[in-house]
């Protein structure tokens, strides 16, 4: 089962191509590379538009009892934010996020994959690092919920956009 997404708010060029790679600073120390993640687990990004907004606090508060069952699903949820340094850690230590909190100041990296400023987006990626949602959300913050990301990434984990064959299993006696 896949995510109904409006017409509005896909990004045709994303459509096949692998996620565009980044290296970025993580709050609480360390940098996050995308490429960490290929062939290992599916992702679910979540782009904020601010680190002090109650409506982008609310929803990756939401996250936070899945982290769980994005686990299982293989799946790992990365948190953008485009704000200084010293917000990001402050927005991870309020909230004990126990996922990746990515800095991203000046926000490049959010520009890069087409989120507007005062926009939260949601992408979602397999394990192989191909887009299969993307969605964008003005101050509403109108994003699927997380039943629904989950459903999308338990799926995911199931598939192969990669040219997986199927496995030859030998008979056993």
């Amino acid at each position: 089962m896949t995510m109904t997404v409006r017409p509005e708010q896909t990004l045709p060029p994303l459509d096949g191509a692998l996620l565009p790679a980044f290296d970025v600073p993580r709050a609480g120390g360390g940098r996050v590379q995308v490429r960490g993640y290929r062939g290992r687990r599916g992702l679910a990004l979540y782009f904020l538009h601010d680190a002090k907004c109650a409506g982008c606090r609310a929803l990756v508060t939401a996250v936070v009892p899945r982290y769980g069952d994005y686990a299982l699903a293989d799946a790992e949820p990365l948190v953008i934010v485009p704000a200084p340094a010293a917000e990001v850690e402050a927005l991870r230590c309020d909230l004990a996020l126990p996922f990746p909190v990515l800095i991203d100041e000046g926000s490049a990296l959010s520009r890069r994959y087409g989120v507007r400023d005062g926009e939260a987006a949601l992408m979602v990626t397999d394990r192989f690092g191909v887009p299969v949602l993307w969605q964008r959300a003005g101050a509403d913050h109108d994003l699927p919920d997380q039943d629904a990301v989950l459903r999308e990434v338990e799926y995911l984990s199931y598939t192969c956009s990669g040219g997986c064959a199927t496995p030859i299993w030998s008979d056993v006696p």
